[in-house]
């Protein structure tokens, strides 16, 4: 059985925090006027580990790798964050999150969605960050990303930079910055 060198099985699990990598989701950052936050993901995401498996045996996931599978989904269920998992086969959950983050709290989500406050109370919502060799190899496992990510700001709330795909219209009034996540390749910015 071939594999995959140790040092790329460490790289893609540090990189994806967790084991599991967003293939197509809508995720939502609701910023209040305290500073609170509530952070929601559903979407469709791969077990790294047993995608990495699966390419590199050019088989389907085993009666074992099945049991693994539902090892998998019980210890996620049991994460109070995580409101739904179920499989979908080939490596593949349905996963729906939701979590209420009191003020000045980090958070990670899957290495994708990232929400920290330095000292100085200033909040940064931004996506971790892939280099090309991993992007290269996360492409050579058919791992991709799709998604939509919607932040919303309470109306007093200074933007003090920004790349979204769209911004709030009509004097900040209307709508949430929200950026469109067609490949891997947008997963680098900040």
């Amino acid at each position: 059985m071939k594999r995959f060198p140790l040092l790329f099985a460490l790289l893609v699990s540090a990189l994806l925090s967790g084991c599991f990598w967003p293939e197509k989701f809508d995720a939502k950052v609701i910023v209040n006027p305290d500073a609170s936050y509530a952070v929601k993901f559903t979407g469709r995401v791969a077990h790294v580990p047993m995608v990495m498996q699966m390419v590199t045996t050019k088989q389907p996931p085993s009666a074992k790798d099945e049991v693994e599978v539902k090892r998998v989904v019980d210890r996620v269920a049991k994460d109070p964050e995580v409101k739904n998992i179920a499989y979908l086969g080939n490596g593949r959950f349905n996963l729906e999150t939701e979590a209420a983050h009191k003020a000045g709290t980090k958070t990670n989500l899957m290495g994708m969605i990232i929400v920290s406050t330095d000292k100085s109370g200033v909040m940064t919502i931004a996506s971790g960050r892939i280099n090309d060799k991993d992007k290269a190899q996360l492409k050579d496992l058919g791992l991709t990303v799709t998604g939509n990510l919607e932040v919303a700001l309470p109306k007093n709330v200074e933007v003090i930079s920004s790349n979204a795909t769209s911004s709030p219209k009509f004097f900040g009034l209307v709508g949430t910055h929200s950026w469109k996540i067609g490949s891997s390749d947008d997963a680098s910015t900040s």
